[in-house]
């Protein structure tokens, strides 16, 4: 697989965490107050597809440290981690965007000392651009973990689900 210029950027850096995304993101940014501007305004308050990799920079960092934060406050209420991530579990990323969410979990988990077992994660995201780079960087993370993405929202066969354990994010 052909990975893009942030994820060798990101690679390169040896900090795989979402602290280590986001200041991969802020280092290819441009350095014009201007230009940065106008990025966050095509961003339109992060409601936007992002379809290019300076955009998805621009959006990690203008609401990266906001994500990983109120997503940090909702894994440490979960009660019993280690038993509910060391079940053979799947995760769904709905609207996953470039990751945010599943890569803020994998770093909880890494940062709690939690042994997991996830057999698969599922990300569901409109933009190519952001579901690739979602894609290669949680194989950073754990290449082991078999990743399928959809560009919308797929019927599934509820008995094909029976039986799995299904965490959302």
């Amino acid at each position: 697989m052909k990975v893009s210029q942030f994820t060798r950027e990101f690679i390169r850096r040896n900090d795989i965490s979402f602290v280590g995304m986001r200041n991969t993101a802020l280092s290819l940014l441009p350095k014009d107050k201007t230009v940065l501007d106008g990025l966050y305004n095509d961003l339109r308050r992060g409601t936007d597809i992002l379809d290019d990799e300076t955009h998805l920079n621009m959006y990690l960092r203008s609401f990266g440290q906001m994500h990983k934060a109120k997503l940090d406050a909702a894994f440490s209420c979960l009660p019993d981690i280690q038993k509910i991530f060391s079940d053979n579990l799947e995760i769904y990323d709905w609207g996953c965007g470039q990751g945010t969410a599943t890569i803020c979990l994998l770093d909880y988990l890494n940062k709690k000392g939690v042994s997991y077992s996830i057999s698969q994660i599922n990300l569901i995201e409109p933009s190519i651009q952001a579901s690739t780079r979602a894609e290669e960087v949680i194989s950073c993370f754990d290449n082991s973990i078999k990743i399928k993405i959809y560009k919308r929202l797929q019927k599934t066969d509820r008995g094909a689900l029976r039986g799995l354990l299904i965490f959302h994010v």
